[in-house]
């Protein structure tokens, strides 16, 4: 899991990011003991997300359907707290 500052506010304050998760990130978050997602669709993929303050505004590498539940999870999982806020899940 890699994660970058794309953009920052007047106060220093976190307005937008890059998330990449690699292949090996997904592969372990669907399998994790005791607390797997069975039916992932993102298992074993590579996936990387663009946010900035309105919300998630590219997904480049997701080429296969994954269900926006799943996606929202994925995500939430690996944010660390200073980028929650921009996640909608966590408002």
């Amino acid at each position: 899991m890699r994660i970058q500052t794309t953009s920052l506010g007047t106060k220093n304050e976190i307005k937008g990011y890059t998330l990449w998760l690699s292949k090996n990130d997904t592969e372990k978050w669907a399998t994790r003991s005791g607390n797997s997602w069975p039916c992932s669709t993102a298992r074993g993929k590579a996936i990387v997300v663009e946010v900035d303050s309105n919300g998630l505004c590219n997904c480049t590498k997701i080429t296969m359907k994954v269900d926006s539940y799943e996606l929202d999870a994925i995500v939430s999982d690996h944010l660390p707290k200073e980028y929650r806020h921009l996640w909608p899940v966590w408002e």
